[in-house]
């Protein structure tokens, strides 16, 4: 049975999820990662992952007409993703901390600097596949995608409506590749499945909190305190890779 600590991670995560739509994959992969072992951390959250995103999908399933313009970003992603589970296979779990780590500072040093870059729409057919291929890799590989991804949907300027389905049925159909391919290499034990599903529960139980909080406090509030926390745990993420004190 998963210990405490993981159970609390997985009821913030939740929270977060829930409040900004955002943040599951992040705060969890960040504070997994400083619980237990790297590697271990990527294989439990994705167990997780796909169920926390479908509930997201059912919540903003009115702007489902909008789907068709991530088909290029989805089409990247869904392929590089298997050969993220390779590289996981791979990588040193301490170069997996130290890539946690930078895709953390990435996450808030994104979210904190606004919209950015603009993508017009004649580009996404080039644009989306290169950065669904990015996002892929790093979701087999690190379990986290949402730097790349907010970012894209940011950048193309998708509607507020459409972002919150978009990105969770982006995380849903990554996140089942990313458990096919996991099974296929052998690299999903039979235990951190049952050790996954057991933190489920939490999980959704958080989610649903942040869901309520919605009507009672902004978005906005519970991300600031996200982003703080995700970038201390990628500041030790990174001490940690680089075998820092």
């Amino acid at each position: 049975m998963p210990d405490l600590a993981l159970i609390g991670l997985m009821l913030a995560a939740g929270a977060v999820n829930g409040w900004t739509s955002l943040g599951f994959a992040m705060v969890a992969a960040a504070g997994f990662a400083l619980a237990v072992d790297a590697k271990t951390a990527v294989l439990l959250l994705a167990v997780t992952t796909p169920f926390i995103s479908s509930m997201q999908i059912l919540k903003h399933r009115r702007a489902a007409p909008g789907w068709r313009r991530i088909v290029p970003l989805a089409a990247g992603g869904l392929a590089g993703v298997p050969v993220g589970a390779v590289l996981l296979g791979v990588l040193d779990a301490n170069i997996i901390a130290l890539l946690i780590g930078i895709m953390a500072v990435l996450f808030v040093v994104s979210s904190l600097g606004g919209r950015g870059l603009r993508i017009p729409p004649r580009a996404e057919p080039i644009t989306g596949p290169a950065a669904g291929l990015m996002a892929g890799i790093a979701n087999g590989t690190l379990g986290v995608s949402g730097p790349v991804l907010g970012s894209y949907l940011l950048a193309i300027g998708i509607s507020p409506a459409a972002f919150g389905f978009s990105i969770s049925l982006l995380f849903f159909a990554m996140g089942l590749v990313r458990l096919v391919s996991l099974a296929a290499l052998e690299q999903l034990s039979l235990s951190l499945v049952v050790q996954g599903l057991a933190l489920l529960p939490p999980a959704l139980i958080g989610q649903q909190v942040g869901f309520r909080l919605q009507r009672l406090v902004a978005p906005a509030h519970a991300r600031q305190g996200a982003l703080v926390l995700v970038g201390i745990a990628g500041i030790s993420l990174i001490a940690r890779g680089l075998h820092i004190p």
